[in-house]
């Protein structure tokens, strides 16, 4: 008796922002592991949540795709054991204030992470603030950094 087997790869789908779904949070929010979040060039304000993902956030331009936080946020909170397949691209990660940790002690202006391990490649983490890692904040797992 002949088998036939057929295997169906799964597509990774790309999300536009904003065109597809008009907040980066939102995209993250929709996507399943191995999609990209696309954001166009221009300012993404608020802060986004990995959420876990095994997914792609990625800017169009490194310099002309700024994903913007709030004075009391993080602006990416990578902090739910999302691995190396979690990846940020192309961004220029810029105005967060810090995620509340302890009583009065802000940590992660920019990125926060905790017990996490994705790969941050070819961006740009300027102008955050915060008490504790004003660009950074890692407290556990093991971030790659790629020309940063």
């Amino acid at each position: 008796m002949l088998v036939h087997t057929i295997v169906f790869a799964a597509l990774s789908a790309i999300i536009h922002v904003p065109s597809d779904v008009v907040d980066p949070q939102a995209a993250v929010d929709r996507v399943r592991p191995g999609d990209t979040v696309l954001l166009a060039k221009g300012v993404h304000r608020g802060p986004v949540d990995m959420r876990g993902k095994a997914i792609t956030l990625q800017g169009v331009d490194v310099e002309k795709t700024v994903r913007m936080g709030t004075a009391t946020s993080s602006v990416i909170c990578i902090v739910s054991g999302e691995g190396p397949d979690t990846i940020i691209r192309d961004l220029t990660i810029a105005g967060g204030g810090g995620t509340w940790a302890e009583p009065g002690i802000r940590r992660g202006g920019g990125l926060c992470m905790v017990d996490a391990s994705p790969h941050i490649v070819h961006c740009l983490i300027v102008g955050n603030t915060a008490d504790a890692g004003p660009a950074v904040w890692i407290d556990g797992g093991a971030p790659l950094f790629e020309d940063c």
